[in-house]
């Protein structure tokens, strides 16, 4: 089911923004003027085996110790790109809409994004950003709330393992 379909069906209150391609969240602030707004972007993981849908600022990288402390995993990775384009055959790789559910796996949010009473996020291609309110985005995507995000480049070499 494609994102929009999705928010359809649960009559979701968005905003579809749609314009040149961007390939970075941050391209998508300065050239659709969202500013104020956090740019979303979802990674996939996997937990002992079990794949989850982060989502985080665009700007921070995850603390994979740290999600593996919350999920009390014994190991956690990246899903590879030739896996994500197989999970989400519908979407260019990297702009995948942050909605777990939607592709049958939970959602883990970073806790910083709450800070803020919008969220934009890619649905599904370059050129197309979706913003909706933070408790709009909440009620479909069910997430679990935790802190897993830090700034680019300050994650140590031991939060990768």
């Amino acid at each position: 089911m494609r994102v929009v379909d999705f928010l359809e069906k649960f009559e979701a209150d968005y905003t579809l923004e749609q314009g040149r391609p961007v390939f970075r969240a941050r391209e998508v602030i300065n050239h659709r003027c969202l500013g104020g707004i956090d740019i979303a972007k979802a990674v996939v993981i996997r937990a002992d085996g079990k794949k989850f849908m982060c989502v985080l600022p665009s700007c921070c990288t995850m603390d994979l110790t740290l999600v593996r402390n919350y999920l009390g995993a014994r190991s956690v990775d990246y899903v590879d790109e030739r896996e994500m384009r197989d999970l989400f055959p519908n979407c260019q790789t990297g702009a995948e809409p942050p909605f777990g559910a939607l592709y049958g796996f939970p959602t883990l949010m970073d806790a910083s994004l709450e800070n803020d009473e919008y969220i934009a996020f890619q649905g599904e291609t370059y050129d197309t950003a979706i913003v909706m309110r933070l408790a709009e985005y909440e009620r479909l995507a069910g997430p679990r709330v935790f802190s897993f995000a830090c700034p680019a480049g300050a994650a140590t070499e031991m939060a990768w393992r």
